[in-house]
C-alpha cells in the first residue's frame, strides 16, 4: 500500500533539497524569509532528476513532478527545458525562485474579505 501524498508536504521537501544542493541561497533573514539570489539564475538551477532519490518508486517520482507542478504556479520555482533539441523529461532543470513555501489556500484571502483601501478622496488605490 502506498503512503498517503500530501502534496504541501513533498513541496517543502523539494525546496529543502534544492536548499541544500544549491550553494547560492542566503540564510533566513530576521523576519524568517529566505532568500535567493536572483542575479545568478543560471546558478540556481538543478536537474529534475536531482530532487529525489535515485531509488524511489514510479508513483514516488509523479508525486515529485506534480508538487514541482505546484510549486512552479506558487512562484517558488520555474521549471526550464535544460537540453537541445528534443524536449525530455531528463533535460528538465527546475530554477529555485523562492525558498520559503506558503501553501495557497493558506493565504489566499477572497475578494469579498478584502478591505479596500482608500485615499482621502474616496478612490481605491
Amino acid at each position: 500500500e502506498r503512503p498517503a501524498f500530501d502534496i504541501h508536504d513533498v513541496g517543502r521537501d523539494i525546496l529543502d533539497t534544492m536548499e541544500s544542493t544549491l550553494t547560492n541561497v542566503r540564510k533566513r533573514t530576521s523576519t524568517g524569509e529566505k532568500k535567493v539570489d536572483k542575479l545568478s539564475s543560471q546558478k540556481n538551477r538543478v536537474g529534475f532528476s536531482a530532487i529525489f532519490a535515485k531509488d524511489c518508486e514510479d508513483y514516488e517520482v509523479c508525486r515529485v513532478f506534480l508538487s514541482t507542478l505546484m510549486l512552479c504556479n506558487c512562484g517558488n520555482i520555474a521549471i526550464h527545458n535544460g537540453g537541445d533539441g528534443e524536449r525530455l523529461a531528463k533535460d528538465l532543470q527546475v530554477e529555485l525562485l523562492d525558498a520559503m513555501f506558503q501553501p495557497p489556500m493558506e493565504t489566499y484571502l477572497a475578494p469579498s474579505e478584502q478591505v479596500l483601501v482608500t485615499d482621502d478622496k474616496g478612490k481605491e488605490n
